[in-house]
Order: structure tokens, then C-alpha cells, then sequence
């Protein structure tokens, strides 16, 4: 054991300091941001589907299955593909400017209804803020139109509607494509990429690509004047025939009760913009390094923690939900914990936590461990992509909760799903902070006398608002 410790109550504090330590001042620190570097330097972008992923998913495979210590295998699933090929916008008229753009995952290309040679369509464009604008222009001020969407941004899942079903919106109206404002806070020119999605039954699939904050507005102010406002859009996306990915599994056999699992977890898949650095390479490798650090640091829990790094997340959770179906009815009742990083590795300051007041309450004793590095906060949520579908069976699950310094809390999403999506975003000593609290709270539960409580009655807290019959050991 690490500096001779062993796992009793009379020392429980100082194992989970010792790991704080190791990571954040000692041996451990830096190493995930540098090989998080190493990989994304590599590998780059990994859009599920292609070869490049794959690689990427055989290399760690290969680098767990070095550390000697782990059970690793793979999981595959399989899937409809989708690629994204040739692409362009240009605004025709009132002037002529080139226009970035990225088309969006599952989107239609330009071809099938164009006329030109090339494949692309051109057209006059309407420019709404609001699906209830769209609505009152209905199919007389839309039908053979472009609709441009320059919705105001009010936080991501509040914004995000139109890029998923703007699409969808325009197309009952008749419209022949439809241009999405980048769901982001803050813009330099860059558009911001992801899924949309079409209505089951929808008549008519048309094209949908995002573009830039400023364009967007650019637009919207000719439109306004009362001048005509053309696009000429070509997107030769389309669908690529079922493929097949694979999800990576691998476990740290408990000593005690391997049966029992914690989980640690995040996904290896990204755009095929960036480096994918952030989103979610920050967060697979926090969980990978943690799981390396226990290793390094001699410590064997009690129950069996399990990574597991999630392939295919962007393209609709495929990864995540594979593994549910596959393991649902053996482990639900198995599992303590699910811990997630799908939001960014900047500086630690919580978790989430689903389930009932017993279970978070009893989970708050295991934040606390992370007082030194400021990360206590439990806010109740089922957030966590990959994870959340685990709740409604009953496990608790949690996404880590992180904040830059000096940046407002949606900061991630100034790079999310574009090419600013690059290992300058990432931070050593934040990355180091949110492999200590993977760490802390996979062995923390790990060692745990029972696994989380999942809402049992009769469950009930003290006056000291923890619950009064769990206990970390």
C-alpha cells in the first residue's frame, strides 16, 4: 500500500489526502494532461465510424492492457454511419462572402434536390429568431426558401432545440434547407457542429448546417433592411451504411466483492473537428489516469472499479446505450456508482447526483473528502450522458461539476463541437484536480461498508443532514 497505508477507520482520512497529494503535488501530477496530449496529438479528431477511431480505440486498449493489473476487453455495437464529404455556403446576394459551416450529424445532402452539376441548390433566404416566427410565416413565407435560425443564445439546452429540430420545423413548411446560429455564447467566426434530428413520418428531409454567431446576425440585419438575402449551399453528407465501434472495459478488480462495481467513465469518440481535447478526451482521460493512480499508488478497493470508456456518445449516446442493453439485468443492482466527465475538465468544484434524499446524503460524506481541492458541491441531477439512462434503474449516477476561474459557467461551450476544440483549452493543474476526484470517490466507494442507498425506505437523514446508517467503511 501507498506509504504503508491500510484501509481502516482510524486512517481513513489520510489515504484520500495522500492520493490529493500524489496527483496534484507529487509523482502523479501532470500525467494526465500529458499523455491526454500525446493521444490527441496523435490521433486527433475521432468521429465514430471512422478508422482513425478505431485506432485510437485498439491504442488504449493496448496501453491498459500494459499496466498489467486491469481486466481490459472491448464491447462492440453496431449502428447506421454517417459521413460528412464535400461542403460549402456562400451568400450570393446582397454580396457575395464565403460562409464556414459544418453540417450536421444525420443531416441530408444538397444533391437530390439540386439542379446544378456541382450538387448544390441555391435560394432566397427568410431569417427567424424564433420557431413562433417561423410559425406565423407559415408555408406562404417559407415554401422554396432557405430558413436561416438566428435564435438568441439562452444556455445550451435551452438554445439547442434549433439545431436539433430546426430542420424538421422548416421543412413542414416547405422550406429546401435550413441554417442554424451556432449554439454558443461567444463566437469568433467559428461553427459550431452536432446532431439535429428529423421527425419520424417527415414528408421531406431536407439539408441543415450550422454557421457562425456572426454570419447569422449578418444576415438577419440585411433581412431586416428589407433586402434580399441568397444562399448557395452545397453538403454532400449522407449516410455511410452500418458500421460498427466498439466501447473499452476495464476493471480493477475489487479484493473483497469484485461482483460489485464502481464505475468511472467517459467517452473516447469526438467531432470530426479539433482534437476532440475537450470534449471528452479531458474527461476519459481524468478517468483513465485516476484508475492508473490507484494502480501506482498500491491501493486495491474493496469492490471492483470499473472503467469504462464509451464509443459513438456524439452520435446519439450509441456507445452508452449498448452497454445498458447488454448489461442492465446483470448489474443494476451491483452497481454503487456511476461517475461521469462529459462537461469539461477545468477546475473541480462537485458532482451531480441522482436518486433519493438517502442516497445523496450519504454521498455528500464522500464529497466532503474533496474539501482540500474545493470540490464538495452536490447538485441533485441525472446528468451524464453515457449514465443517465442507468437512474431510471435505480443506480445513482454523477457527472462531474467543473468551472474556470475568472469564466462564466458556460465557458465549455465557446469550444464545444468546433475546431477551437484543441489541447489549448486544457489545463494541467484543473486536469490533475479531476483526476483526484475520480480517484477519491471511486476508492472512497469502493471501500464503503455498503453500496450507495438507492431511495429504501426508512432511509433517513440526521440532524447533521448525513445519513445516519451508512458509513464510508
Amino acid at each position: 500500500m501507498y506509504g504503508g497505508y491500510q484501509s481502516t477507520k482510524q486512517n481513513l482520512d489520510p489515504v484520500y489526502s495522500q492520493i490529493i497529494d500524489y496527483v496534484t503535488k507529487g509523482d502523479g501530477s501532470g500525467k494526465a494532461y500529458k499523455n491526454l496530449a500525446t493521444f490527441v496529438d496523435r490521433f486527433g479528431s475521432r468521429k465514430v465510424g471512422t478508422q482513425r477511431l478505431e485506432d485510437a480505440i485498439s491504442h488504449l486498449v493496448s496501453e491498459l492492457e500494459s499496466l498489467g493489473s486491469l481486466k481490459v476487453h472491448t464491447e462492440s455495437f453496431s449502428f447506421e454511419g454517417w459521413q460528412r464529404g464535400a461542403e460549402s455556403a456562400e451568400l450570393v446576394a446582397p454580396l457575395s462572402k464565403r460562409l464556414p459551416m459544418l453540417s450536421l450529424g444525420s443531416s441530408v445532402g444538397t444533391a437530390a434536390a439540386s439542379d446544378s452539376a456541382d450538387g448544390s441548390i441555391e435560394a432566397d433566404c427568410v431569417v427567424v429568431e424564433s420557431f413562433n416566427e417561423l410559425d406565423r410565416l407559415g408555408k406562404a413565407g417559407i415554401s422554396g426558401k432557405i430558413v436561416v435560425y438566428n435564435q438568441l443564445y439562452k444556455g445550451y439546452g435551452v438554445s439547442v432545440q434549433y439545431r436539433t429540430d430546426g430542420a424538421s420545423r422548416a421543412s413542414k413548411y416547405g422550406a429546401v434547407a435550413a441554417l442554424i446560429r451556432s449554439v454558443t455564447p461567444f463566437s469568433i467566426g467559428s461553427p459550431h457542429t452536432g446532431m439535429q434530428e428529423y421527425e419520424p413520418g417527415l414528408p421531406v428531409q431536407i439539408p441543415a448546417c450550422c454557421i457562425t454567431v456572426e454570419d447569422a446576425e449578418l444576415m438577419h440585419r440585411i433581412y431586416k433592411r428589407g433586402d434580399k438575402v441568397r444562399v448557395r449551399l452545397r453538403m454532400s453528407c449522407g449516410s455511410a451504411g452500418v458500421q460498427e465501434s466498439r466501447n473499452i472495459v476495464a476493471d480493477l478488480e475489487g479484493s473483497e466483492k469484485p461482483q460489485e462495481l464502481v464505475v468511472v467513465c467517459g467517452h473516447i469518440d469526438s467531432w470530426d473537428v479539433g482534437q476532440g481535447a475537450m470534449d471528452d478526451g479531458g474527461g476519459a482521460f481524468c478517468a483513465m489516469q485516476s484508475v492508473r493512480t490507484l494502480l501506482e499508488m498500491g491501493l486495491r478497493p474493496r469492490r471492483t472499479i470499473r472503467l469504462v470508456l464509451f464509443s459513438g456518445e456524439e452520435f446519439g449516446i450509441l456507445g452508452g446505450n449498448a452497454y445498458y442493453e447488454r448489461h442492465k439485468a446483470e448489474l443494476a443492482d451491483k452497481i454503487s456508482f456511476m461517475l461521469e466527465s462529459d462537461s469539461g475538465t477545468f477546475g473541480p468544484i462537485g458532482t451531480t447526483c441522482s436518486g433519493s434524499e438517502a442516497t445523496r446524503s450519504a454521498y455528500q460524506q464522500v464529497l466532503n473528502l474533496l474539501e482540500p481541492i474545493g470540490a464538495t458541491t452536490l447538485v441533485p441531477s441525472t446528468d451524464g450522458p453515457d449514465i443517465t439512462v442507468w437512474a431510471k434503474s435505480g443506480v445513482p449516477v454523477g457527472d462531474l461539476l467543473t468551472k474556470r476561474a475568472g469564466q462564466p459557467d458556460d465557458f465549455y461551450f465557446y469550444f464545444h463541437h468546433s475546431e477551437g476544440d484543441m489541447m489549448t483549452v486544457q489545463d494541467p493543474a484543473e486536469m490533475d484536480r479531476c483526476v483526484a476526484a475520480f480517484a477519491v470517490v471511486s476508492l472512497a466507494l469502493a471501500d464503503a461498508a455498503e453500496l450507495l442507498p438507492r431511495g429504501i425506505s426508512g432511509a433517513s437523514a440526521g440532524e447533521d443532514g448525513l445519513l445516519s446508517d451508512w458509513v464510508l467503511v
